[in-house]
């Protein structure tokens, strides 16, 4: 984790810029505006970090059903899914249990049945949930959020910029961006963004590589087989 001030990565960019004393950017009421080049940047640099599928922003959102339905809305943030959905079958230690995705042709199989989720499906936004689950049984969301609008944050919000390429891409791109607002030359300007997101990408993809997923061994003494030749959990 690399964090520093919105206005610290404002003032960096304007001076790379040459534009630190131009009261079209540093005058009263001009902050929305060049904090918005500067959002715009750090959803670029969130999207660099997520397209090489590291889970460095990863989020949760635990659901808690109420019975009725078997449908939990996406969170209203969220970029994409992460992995799978997990039942909190022991809330107590926080054992949880996985759900799998399901085919549209398995649908039928399972639909109007109740009981403790066991596969999921995503359709428009909804993440339907079979059989329902009744009230109170909770499900594990994890989920890439979207990046944060910055236009109006305090200028002492923390970003985090997530390593010092990170760093140089943030404000290498925010200076792009304040350059040609300005309309100057940006030619310097990119090809130092440009350098500072392939280092960025790289860096990334070689944490994920240092980090892949591994299959772990689970204790099936409470798995029973079912028809489709997977297993689920009579719990």
């Amino acid at each position: 984790m690399r964090q520093l001030q919105l206005s610290d990565l404002r003032a960096r960019a304007l001076e790379q810029a040459d534009l630190d004393t131009d009261l079209q950017f540093t005058g009263a009421g001009t902050s929305p505006l060049v904090n918005g080049m500067g959002s715009a940047q750090y959803g670029d640099l969130c999207g660099v970090v997520a397209g090489t599928g590291l889970r460095y922003f990863e989020s949760t959102q635990t659901a808690v059903m109420d019975g009725t339905t078997n449908v939990i809305t996406e969170p209203t943030a969220i970029l994409s899914l992460v992995d799978t959905i997990e039942r909190v079958y022991d809330p107590v230690n926080g054992r949880l249990r996985r759900l799998r995705p399901i085919a549209p042709q398995e649908r039928a199989y399972w639909a109007g049945r109740t009981g403790y989720a066991r596969v999921w499906e995503l359709v428009d936004r909804q993440l339907l949930l079979y059989p329902k689950p009744p009230a109170n049984d909770q499900y594990i969301l994890r989920f890439i959020p979207q990046p944060p609008d910055l236009r109006n944050a305090a200028d002492n919000t923390m970003v985090d910029v997530v390593c010092p390429d990170g760093e140089s891409f943030m404000i290498w791109g925010w200076t792009v961006r304040a350059l040609a607002k300005a309309r100057s030359d940006v030619t310097l300007a990119l090809a130092e963004r440009d350098a500072a997101r392939d280092r960025l990408a790289e860096w990334a993809a070689l944490r994920l590589f240092h980090e892949p997923p591994r299959i772990m061994p689970e204790d099936d003494s409470d798995l029973f087989p079912m028809r489709d030749g997977s297993w689920s959990y009579d719990r």
